[in-house]
């Protein structure tokens, strides 16, 4: 599960390529250009997101959070 905040369009396009068509990996991202909002809920979407697998699906999660500078 990631959950990134404050991206680059250049960085959000690269992500999306990178892990398009992947079966185990979700992932929320917040450009720089949408609104402040969706960054503040970005991070606890993530966790809860990762905490659904882990505890109702029974799976080994890892949890990736970046740039939570823009979160603050």
């Amino acid at each position: 599960v990631m959950g990134l905040v404050g991206l680059r369009r250049e960085e959000s396009e690269l992500l999306n390529d990178t892990f398009k068509g992947k079966k185990n990996v979700v992932t929320f991202a917040h450009s720089i250009l949408e609104p402040i909002m969706q960054a503040y809920l970005i991070p606890r979407v993530a966790l809860r997101t990762a905490e659904y697998f882990a505890f109702t699906k029974k799976r080994h999660v890892l949890l990736i959070l970046s740039d939570l500078s823009y979160y603050a």
